[in-house]
């Protein structure tokens, strides 16, 4: 389903840029729409101009490179036509997607990305000293994004001349179908 978003605005009507399964649902995800052009354009609504417009969804396309997840447009055919004319600001918004390498692809496609994402399992995990041994199992479709295994911790450093404190850092690590992954674990020595 792709029907929780806003028709007034653009952004996170359900707070999240993810699919998601709603209460109540067993096997539904729900992928919420996050740009329309109607919202955008209309009068009524936020009754913006192209330049405005560009300028919202760029501000929108920003949350999304920094926080990951999925962007759902939803541009009427209608809307490129002459009665409309919102052909520039979908024409840049598509050039932005290409720019920053995104899988433009349809709601199924996405949801189905998403679900095979919502079963990779951990089959084995060995943890040593400096390192941790990862076995995950994945079944994401050939063609189709990959994944990664984002790594958080908080480790002490020092500041010239200052007390330790605590510096979050994350790591990425490629995820594919059965491999091992072989995670290093930074220790504060590491980052002298």
């Amino acid at each position: 389903d792709s029907t929780s978003g806003y028709n007034d605005a653009i952004g996170f009507k359900a707070g999240t840029t993810q699919a998601f399964r709603p209460p109540g649902a067993s096997k539904l995800l729900e992928l919420p729409v996050n740009i329309q052009d109607t919202a955008l354009f209309f009068g009524s609504r936020m009754g913006l101009n192209n330049k405005e417009a560009s300028a919202a969804v760029k501000q929108l396309l920003t949350h999304y490179k920094a926080n990951g997840g999925a962007v759902t447009v939803n541009w009427h055919q209608r809307s490129l036509g002459p009665e409309r004319l919102w052909t520039e600001p979908y024409l840049a918004l598509l050039e932005s997607f290409q720019k920053d390498g995104a899988w433009v692809t349809s709601a199924k496609n996405a949801v189905d990305w998403f679900a095979a994402r919502r079963r990779i399992a951990f089959e084995n995990v060995e943890i040593r000293k400096a390192s941790v041994r990862v076995k995950l199992k994945s079944d994401l479709p050939i063609g189709k994004p990959g994944l990664c295994l984002r790594t958080h911790y908080a480790s002490p450093y020092r500041e010239v001349n200052g007390p330790a404190r605590p510096r979050a850092a994350s790591f990425d690590f490629a995820i594919r179908n059965g491999q091992d992954l072989n995670l290093f674990i930074p220790t504060p020595e590491s980052h002298n």
